[in-house]
């Protein structure tokens, strides 16, 4: 749980628009494992990648490997683009290569953390191509997601696991949580994306994705309600400063029976009985926000940053990265998602 404090006294964040145990190195994180030379895993962390191609760049290299791109048209429903977006994703990701997945589905700005938020376009575009036939493979599945009213920003959430690929032998997993965000020509790019590990051993597929909408969610027209990222940044802080004091009951006043939260080496908490249990037990952490976003619709809303925490037997802070998500409910902001890792 974090006490923000805003760089700068609130100055730095832009329209548009990785707790971690005392047992984890730094790391990057993400959904999944980073691929190192020679497709080695890095013990660094967990991270998702940028991509240094046009999206027409990539239906055209897709189509050479034998995959399939998904341009998602203007029309339809947005939760099932991106979903089906994140799936296409995972499919490059086995099919052609991590990295090379990374590269392709992230939006120009996107992050992935190290620990901090860095460019993941620029993060991966530095690493080695994936080796054919690949040493390791990665792979996910989304299992629930949410999209703000107007289409344009979303969320989605599943298993992932890292293989070995001549054997199926499992390496690592967890929880990845990312934040897509639609392009003007319809397509759908990842804007934040963080990984937590844990040992839950979960299959991947068939699993159809939960809609995870909190019940009431409306549009906040400026003139009914506050819409502002000014406003949703210091209800954020407002939040994790009551965290930080420890105080549990402060913060489950802003989470609904949808609302999920992440921390390492655990399975997702669920509605507010789940995370009371799971806060109780927390570490108190600091947070630094770095940036945030908010839809066209004045719904949806999010927050990213870094944070320290000092975890039980651990000697000193240790450095992670967070995002929380918002959805106005009935002309109030509530917390539909949280992660620290």
């Amino acid at each position: 749980m974090c006490q923000d404090a805003w760089p700068g006294g609130g100055a730095g964040y832009v329209f548009h628009s990785g707790l971690m145990c005392a047992e984890q190195p730094r790391h990057v994180t993400s959904r999944r494992p980073l691929a190192g030379q020679n497709n080695e895993t890095v013990t660094e962390g967990f991270s998702r990648g940028g991509s240094a191609m046009r999206w027409t760049e990539f239906v055209l290299g897709a189509a050479l490997c034998g995959t399939v791109a998904v341009a998602v048209s203007g029309q339809g429903d947005a939760l099932s683009g991106m979903a089906d977006a994140e799936r296409a994703f995972a499919r490059m990701s086995v099919t052609v290569g991590q990295r090379e997945a990374f590269i392709a589905f992230f939006a120009e700005e996107g992050v992935v953390f190290n620990p901090g938020p860095v460019n993941a376009r620029e993060f991966y575009g530095k690493r080695p191509r994936t080796p054919k036939p690949p040493v390791r493979v990665l792979d996910w599945e989304p299992a629930a997601a949410d999209v703000a009213l107007s289409g344009d920003l979303g969320f989605s959430t599943g298993p992932f696991v890292m293989q070995e690929a001549a054997s199926g032998k499992r390496l690592a997993g967890g929880w990845f949580f990312s934040i897509w965000k639609r392009q003007a020509s319809g397509d759908w790019r990842v804007l934040v994306d963080l990984g937590v590990p844990s040992e839950d051993v979960v299959p991947l597929r068939p699993r159809p994705v939960e809609r995870v909408t909190p019940p009431g969610v409306q549009e906040g027209p400026v003139a009914a309600f506050e819409t502002s990222l000014e406003a949703v940044r210091r209800l954020d802080a407002a939040l994790a400063e009551r965290a930080q004091q420890g105080d549990v009951a402060a913060y489950l006043e802003h989470v609904t029976e949808r609302t999920r939260v992440y921390r390492p080496a655990r399975a997702p908490a669920v509605g507010r009985e789940a995370i009371r249990a799971l806060l109780e037990k927390d570490a108190r952490s600091s947070c630094r926000p770095v940036d945030a976003g908010i839809s066209a619709a004045g719904d949806f809303a999010y927050v990213y940053g870094t944070f320290e925490a000092t975890p039980a037997g651990a000697s000193a802070p240790q450095p992670g990265g967070f995002t929380r998500v918002w959805r106005r409910v009935k002309g109030a902001w509530v917390l539909a998602a949280e992660v620290l890792s």
